[in-house]
């Protein structure tokens, strides 16, 4: 093969090798794989503590809606959960927390160290309402010397009125920007689109 031909056609193979970094794994976010414990939850199905696994399937909707995890009062206590990141941990910088109905809640974030088996808070502050639509709450703070596997919310419901629901929980290595940089957001987001007449769905309340 003619060496200059070579050249182009191994330059067009790195090229495409790379490909288009946009993707989610370039974003390298893990989303928690496990529930540990929990507070209460509102159902075993609907509104469980589970639903706040894997990627966010609520967001961008804001309301009372099922697929979101929530207390099985409102109002009443502090709540806490406890999830599990076991597939590839590592340091972590950044929390993203998908509140999806009455946020503001989350006043206490902390991430286990597995060297000493103790909670370290990354996060803490007084919780207070954050308005009527969904958000993604994004927490940055100097990268941990140990790989993270497992982390715990601790909230204050009281201190904001209503149901209070979490769709998902976001870890990363990297410093997560506000979730108004749509460039860096879309390629994680791409799926998830408003469902109108799904903004509030009326529950049997306890």
């Amino acid at each position: 093969m003619n060496s200059r031909i070579f050249v182009v056609l191994s330059f067009l193979m790195f090229a495409l090798s790379c490909g288009d970094d946009s993707g989610d794994q370039s974003r390298n976010i893990r989303w928690a794989d496990a529930v540990i414990a929990y507070s209460t939850q509102y159902d075993t199905v609907e509104w469980a503590a589970y639903q706040v696994l894997g990627a966010p399937d609520t967001y961008p909707n804001y309301g009372d809606i099922e697929t979101a995890w929530t207390s099985e009062y409102q109002d009443l206590q502090r709540e806490f959960l406890e999830l599990g990141y076991y597939d590839n941990p590592e340091p972590v910088r950044s929390i993203a927390i998908f509140e999806t109905y009455n946020p503001g809640f989350v006043d206490t974030v902390y991430v286990k160290n597995p060297m000493t088996g103790l909670w370290e808070v990354v996060y803490q502050d007084s919780a207070k309402d954050a308005g009527d639509s969904s958000r993604i709450f994004i927490i940055n703070f100097p990268e941990t010397n140990f790989k993270v596997s497992e982390i715990r919310l601790a909230m204050d419901m009281v201190a904001v009125p209503g149901w209070n629901e979490i769709d998902a929980v976001g870890l990363s290595s990297e410093t997560i920007p506000p979730y108004t940089d749509t460039t860096w957001w879309e390629p994680i987001l791409k799926d998830n689109e408003p469902i109108l007449d799904k903004l509030i769905i009326s529950r049997k309340k306890k």
